[in-house]
C-alpha cells in the first residue's frame, strides 16, 4: 500500500469518527432541523451515513421505493433515498446506536485493509471500483454531510483536519472536467482561488486540441478567475448554494466564470 493510500484511509477513519461525534451532540429538539442538503433534515443526514456505511460493511442494498420525492434527481440519489427510507422506523436513539456500532465495525475493516490502490472494493452503489477512486469520494461525502450537520446545528468546525484537506483536493481535482464540460475555448485559462483554512490556487489551461490541463503558473491573467472562501467552495461543489447567490468574486470573462460556477456541483 502506498503512503498516499495509507493517508487517505486514515482520513476515511477520521471522517467516520467526526460524523459520529457531531451526531452524538444532536439534542432532542434538533433532529428535525432542515439542512442545506435538499430535502434532508438532521435525522435524514445521520440515517444516510448509517445506511451507506452498513451497505459498505456488507449488508444488502436497500429496496427501491415506488416513488421518490422531488429533490431526488438521479439513480444515485434514488439509491441514497432508499437507504434513508429503510431506516425510517428507527428512533434517534436507535440511529445513534446503529451508527456507533457500524462506525466501530468499519474502523476495524479499514485497519485490516491492506490492498494496492488499484484493488477493487464495493462502492456506494454496489459496483466494484478501484480503492484509490473510492476512498477520496467517500471521504468527501462524509465530510460534506458533517458540514451539513454542523451548519444546521450551529456548531462550525471540521475545516482543518485530514478529511477536509482530502475533500478539498478531491473537489479541486474535478476542475479540469468542469472546464471541459462548459466548453471553454482552446487557449483559454480558468483560475480558482480559494482562501481560508482550505486555501488553494489552481489554474486550468485549455490546449489547442481542447484538452484542459492544470498548469503551475501563467505569464498573464487567466481568461476567467473565480475567487471565494473555503466554506463557499464546499457549498458550491456540493450543490448547497445557488451559484448566482454565492459569495464569489469574478475577474475576466464573466460568462465563462458563470458557466464554471454552474458546473461546480458534483453531488448526485
Amino acid at each position: 500500500m502506498t503512503t498516499e493510500m495509507q493517508s487517505q484511509l486514515a482520513a476515511y477513519a477520521d471522517a467516520l469518527r467526526d460524523v459520529l461525534a457531531v451526531a452524538e451532540s444532536v439534542e432532542v429538539d434538533q433532529w428535525t432541523l432542515p439542512t442545506a442538503c435538499p430535502g434532508w433534515s438532521v435525522r435524514e443526514q445521520v440515517a444516510h451515513v448509517l445506511a451507506v456505511e452498513r451497505q459498505l460493511s456488507g449488508e444488502p442494498a436497500p429496496r427501491r421505493l415506488e416513488t421518490y420525492p422531488p429533490h431526488v434527481r438521479s439513480p444515485s440519489g434514488e439509491h441514497m433515498e432508499s437507504g434513508i427510507a429503510a431506516l425510517g422506523n428507527l428512533s434517534p436513539a436507535e440511529l445513534l446506536t446503529g451508527l456507533t456500532g457500524t462506525v466501530d465495525g468499519r474502523l476495524g475493516q479499514l485497519r485490516d485493509l491492506d490492498p494496492e490502490p488499484t484493488a477493487t472494493v464495493s462502492g456506494t452503489l454496489g459496483t466494484q471500483v478501484p480503492l484509490a477512486r473510492f476512498v477520496p469520494i467517500r471521504v468527501l461525502d462524509l465530510w460534506t454531510h458533517e458540514q451539513d450537520l454542523r451548519q444546521a446545528l450551529g456548531r462550525p468546525g471540521g475545516l482543518d483536519g485530514a478529511p477536509a484537506r482530502l475533500s478539498r483536493d478531491t473537489m479541486v481535482g474535478f476542475l479540469p472536467r468542469v472546464v471541459s464540460e462548459v466548453g471553454a475555448p482552446a487557449g483559454s485559462t480558468v483560475a480558482l482561488e480559494v482562501s481560508g483554512p482550505l486555501a488553494v490556487s489552481v489554474t486550468v489551461s485549455v490546449g489547442a486540441d481542447g484538452t484542459p490541463t492544470p498548469v503551475d503558473r501563467l505569464d498573464c491573467p487567466a481568461t476567467a478567475t473565480v475567487r471565494t472562501d473555503s466554506w463557499t467552495f464546499m457549498r458550491l461543489t456540493a450543490g448547497r448554494v445557488d451559484p448566482t447567490a454565492a459569495d464569489v468574486k469574478i475577474e475576466g470573462d464573466s460568462d465563462l466564470a458563470a458557466r464554471v460556477l454552474e458546473e461546480l456541483n458534483i453531488s448526485p
